[in-house]
């Protein structure tokens, strides 16, 4: 196997992300990033600027100015990623596993999984039903769709949940320009 393709263990165990070993090593770094952030408005600041300025090829690069900018301290994040990759590794493959997630993206909030995997019908028809919205399968991954199941979670849910999000697919719309790809 190509090493520089993926993070090897000690016991010749290799873990990759979808994209290839600079998001797996970005994965990790964003997980260091907030476990050591004290205030998780900066560690916001740091994904939002590494979304618009890095991308899966030039992660290991481009992070640790996005990290200074937003107020983060890159030499505990590298002492993180240098000591707990495994680890941390390790740890979010329990969750998954323990929350049976097989595809991406995937949000669990209060033990519910968005999208179900029962949800899903051969012929694009699927749908499932979040407090008095049906969310339909072609809008699962939509802006529209996920906020509705993040406000469906909420016993009281905040005044941001009334505003309707702009669909993607809409011309008008403005794609949209994050840095997972």
């Amino acid at each position: 196997m190509d090493e520089k393709a993926y993070i090897k263990t000690g016991d010749q165990t290799y873990y990759a992300s979808l994209h290839g070993r600079q998001e797996a090593n970005q994965n990790i770094r964003e997980i260091c990033a907030f476990n050591l952030a004290g205030n998780k408005k900066d560690w916001w600041a740091f994904i939002d600027n590494t979304n618009k300025n890095c991308n899966y090829e030039n992660a290991d690069t481009c992070w640790e100015e996005q990290a200074k900018k937003a107020n983060l301290d890159t030499a505990k994040i590298t002492e993180c990623f240098n000591k707990q990759t495994v680890d941390l590794i390790e740890k979010e493959l329990a969750l998954t596993e323990a929350n049976k997630i097989s595809g991406s993206p995937t949000m669990v909030i209060n033990g519910m999984q968005f999208p179900p995997e029962n949800a899903y019908t051969a012929d694009g028809k699927g749908s499932v039903v979040i407090g008095k919205t049906t969310v339909t399968q072609d809008k699962y991954r939509t802006p529209e769709g996920v906020k509705q199941f993040i406000c469906g979670g909420f016993k009281k849910a905040p005044k941001e949940c009334s505003t309707v999000l702009a669909d993607l697919a809409d011309s008008s719309a403005a794609a949209a320009a994050g840095g997972c790809q």
